[in-house]
């Protein structure tokens, strides 16, 4: 589908078969991503591994991801820290559990993600369960990754950038200062303390000190600590040279938008696409990993998200240990069947309305 979105051409992929020509046969072609204005505050765009396009900085910022991050050996390393972010999650729902209230599904793996991620990173927990804790960073994160996935009028009619009518601008460079002021400080600290730790921060800071520190400078290193995420969909950008693919000509500079929202549902590869089946995975070939386009939640090529090995491990062991060690049930009030299943659009995908359940024990 070839839509004119102001003065940008965009054309919509919702076939796994055209994305996995997108994605891996002509990747080269589709080096960047669109700029928008929520991406280019603080030179976001020309700093941050998700927005770079494919060359030199960004290989060696990809490398830095994949072997100091989520390399096999690290992350098996840092199995007991999952065990133990995931032991706090089901000690907070035990306590709903005694007390009898409700547990926001998405919250609670919200914070259980953000603090994994932040003891990787900082060896510190970023987040609380609790509502009446400090939940600045918390609603920081949310904030950014809110506004990052907002439809933004000016990305397309580029005379209304200066105006700026909706605000996400402005609003992505208050967030985007907060997180990079809290950086600054932990960066500061960790700079001054003799103590040695084992996570990110150190790894990164021990590059910038040695042979590449020309390469790899401390804004960098605050800007490939900003976490990532995935969303609806896919942005590519085309290079300055048309391409045809399956007889349709895209010209140079198009936005590619590959809505992989749309073929995760597309009922020539899925039966009911829209019930819950899971079910359906038990004798499939298809997974997640980027080599099925039918299903790429995480991207696929070059670009395919360099979190997917950690995610991976996360989410099987937060889901197996909520239902293992709990029974559920709808709120008070509440039927499956008036269940709002609506999404609303971010930087990733979230229910509408907030999955909301009572715990029981076992």
């Amino acid at each position: 589908m070839r839509l004119k979105f102001g003065s940008i051409n965009t054309i919509v992929v919702s076939s796994p078969e055209i994305a996995q020509k997108i994605l891996q046969k002509h990747d080269n072609a589709f080096p960047g991503r669109l700029k928008t204005a929520a991406t280019q505050v603080l030179s976001r765009h020309d700093i941050t591994v998700s927005c770079l396009p494919v060359g030199g900085k960004w290989r060696i910022l990809r490398k830095i991801c994949r072997e100091q991050m989520f390399s096999a050996q690290r992350l098996d390393s840092s199995r007991v820290l999952r065990r133990e972010k995931v032991d706090k999650l089901l000690d907070y729902v035990n306590e709903c559990c005694v007390n009898g209230r409700v547990v926001d599904i998405g919250e609670a793996a919200f914070v259980t993600s953000l603090n994994l991620i932040s003891n990787t990173l900082f060896s510190v927990d970023f987040a609380e369960y609790k509502t009446g804790s400090s939940q600045e960073l918390k609603g920081i994160i949310h904030g950014l990754m809110s506004v990052i996935g907002r439809f933004n009028l000016a990305d397309y009619i580029p005379i209304l950038g200066v105006f700026d009518p909706q605000g996400i601008k402005r609003e992505s460079e208050f967030y985007m200062r907060k997180l990079i002021e809290i950086f600054d400080g932990i960066i500061d600290e960790r700079e001054k303390s003799t103590a040695k730790k084992n996570d990110l921060l150190e790894a990164l800071m021990e590059i910038s000190d040695g042979n590449q520190s020309d390469q790899f400078s401390r804004n960098d290193m605050k800007h490939l600590l900003l976490i990532p995420s995935s969303w609806s969909f896919l942005l590519r950008q085309k290079d300055e040279d048309e391409l045809e693919i399956n007889n349709y000509t895209i010209s140079k500079n198009s936005v590619i938008l590959i809505n992989i929202w749309a073929t995760g549902r597309d009922s020539r590869t899925w039966p009911n696409p829209n019930s819950f089946e899971p079910e359906r995975f038990l004798n499939g070939e298809i997974d997640v990993k980027g080599h099925n386009f039918e299903l790429i939640p995480f991207g696929a090529g070059k670009r395919i998200c360099p979190g997917l090995p950690l995610a991976h491990r996360m989410v099987h062991l937060m889901v197996a240990s909520l239902i293992q060690e709990f029974d559920w049930e709808l709120e008070p009030g509440l039927k499956s069947k008036e269940m709002d299943m609506n999404e609303k659009f971010g930087l990733s995908l979230q229910k509408a309305v907030p999955l909301r359940a009572v715990p029981n024990k076992q």
